[in-house]
């Protein structure tokens, strides 16, 4: 997968400030999850980002309201936990430089070869080897809707008992956690993204896409769609009503098949 480190000294320069703060103030300077903290010894470093990386950096464009020191922290801004955090995640700079970063990648193609499981599903629009993705991150083109029922019982990448293989957890992991920090009041958890991955990759063999050549794609496909029903309140496609069961507590259509 391709990696980039041409963003500006600037946003360097912002997440180095953070990190001298953190070392010499300690506890007085948060504001930062550990990812927040991670993404700042990246820039720091001058490390070279993936394209997952720079969506999440665009996508920290809206806490752009924190650019600006609170006056109340004049003198001691790493105490102003809004501006830590820009400033950790690259500062004005970093964050506009990732915008277009991020961009230009989606205008491209992204290969067969490149794990588009892993690219977040939220902030791209891309054409891969498999299939034409629909705007919630879905498989677009499909004879027929994924169903639940389904003679697969044991689909490859799925061990005994329904277990989904360290990869697939990776990439669910790696989906989730990119939904959560860019939704925090609509989170999804980890045990309802699994359960619909296993849904869709059983239903693997009885309706997709001809150009999508394995169940993980089409169970990865399916959680797509499930975000997008729990960010939105509605699915993009009326029929889908499958996963209603799993859906948050606090979700309009948390009701099973509802």
């Amino acid at each position: 997968m391709a990696t980039y480190n041409d963003y500006p000294q600037s946003a360097t320069n912002n997440a180095k400030k953070v990190l001298e703060w953190k070392k010499k103030y300690g506890e007085e300077v948060k504001g930062m999850t550990n990812v927040g903290w991670t993404r700042a010894n990246q820039l720091a470093s001058k490390r070279k980002l993936s394209y997952e990386t720079i969506a999440r950096m665009a996508a920290f464009n809206r806490h752009r309201k924190n650019a600006a020191i609170d006056p109340k922290y004049k003198d001691t801004p790493w105490k102003d936990r809004g501006y830590v955090a820009w400033l950790g995640w690259g500062g004005t700079s970093g964050v506009n430089w990732a915008i277009r970063k991020a961009e230009s990648i989606r205008n491209g193609t992204v290969k067969a070869s490149v794990d588009v499981a892993n690219v977040p599903w939220g902030d791209r629009k891309v054409k891969d080897d498999y299939a034409t993705q629909g705007k919630d991150g879905s498989i677009k083109k499909s004879p027929k809707a994924p169903k639940s029922d389904t003679p697969n019982k044991n689909p490859k990448g799925v061990g005994k008992g329904g277990k989904l293989s360290p990869k697939i957890i990776k990439s669910i992991e790696t989906k989730v956690n990119t939904y959560n920090e860019k939704y925090p009041d609509k989170k999804l958890g980890m045990g309802a993204a699994k359960k619909v991955v296993l849904r869709g990759m059983g239903a693997f063999n009885t309706g997709h896409s001809p150009k999508v050549t394995s169940a993980t794609q089409w169970g990865l496909a399916r959680l797509n769609a499930f975000m997008y029903l729990v960010k939105n309140g509605r699915p993009s496609n009326a029929k889908y009503v499958q996963d209603n069961d799993l859906l948050p507590k606090w979700h309009k259509k948390a009701k099973k098949n509802g």
